[in-house]
């Protein structure tokens, strides 16, 4: 197996990587990546190739594709076939997962996108507590290690969240999820009150330094239940 110290900035999380040297298991940056095949083409552009079990990981990252090529004029990426990444998140909150079948990544602007083999990318994040949601949606977007976005409609569930949205932005620093178009609902189904809410915009904070809230903007619905105090129900 031939492996090479570049970094594989495909998925939505990865962060650029200095020019490819083939190698051994050699930490780069402490990253290391991993390809059955690699190629280098110099003419008539300069290219970097990686075929079969294309793995990139480092401390915080993890992506899996069955192929990728790096363009050096364009400092751009490419990648496709079973694409998992994983990212773990800032300051202990948990882990980001998504799957998918086709992403680009431009270096230069550090954005990058995801699009599925079906028409939809999947997405899965666990807390630290270790408690699981899962998402679908038409394609991902991200900026290297500032945000994520699910777009063209948006569907999420499981232990601790229900939402249905045309848009997901998430915010890694500020630990935020935003729901817009579409008139989005989210119900909060965990902790001391749980609560449904439909409005043009909608906010679920989860800072460290605050307790988790529910902030919603524009012909606002919903209710509220305070598990202590059963019977609480408010409706705008």
């Amino acid at each position: 197996m031939t492996r090479a110290s570049l970094a594989l900035l495909t998925a939505f999380i990865l962060r650029p990587a200095p020019e490819a040297q083939a190698a051994s298991t050699a930490p780069l940056a402490a990253s290391f990546v991993s390809s059955k095949e690699w190629k280098m083409r110099r003419s008539p552009v300069k290219e970097e190739e990686f075929t079969g079990e294309v793995r990139y990981w480092t401390y915080s990252r993890f992506v899996r594709a069955d192929w990728a090529l790096y363009r050096h004029d364009d400092e751009t990426w490419e990648a496709r076939g079973n694409i998992r990444g994983e990212h773990t998140l800032p300051r202990g909150r948990g882990v980001f997962e998504v799957f998918g079948e086709r992403a680009v990544f431009d270096q230069k602007r550090r954005k990058g996108s995801l699009t599925g083999k079906r028409g939809y990318v999947d997405v899965v994040l666990t807390s630290a507590d270790g408690f699981k949601d899962f998402g679908r949606a038409g394609r991902l977007a991200w900026e290297l290690d500032r945000s994520a976005s699910l777009l063209d409609g948006v569907r999420l569930w499981g232990e601790r969240v229900d939402a249905w949205a045309d848009r997901a932005d998430y915010d890694w620093e500020k630990a935020a999820l935003t729901l817009s178009g579409g008139r989005p609902v989210l119900h909060k189904k965990f902790g001391d009150w749980t609560a449904a809410v439909k409005a043009d915009t909608v906010t679920a904070l989860d800072a460290a330094a605050q307790s988790r809230h529910l902030r919603a903007q524009g012909r606002v619905r919903g209710w509220i239940e305070f598990r202590k105090y059963a019977g609480a129900d408010l409706e705008p």
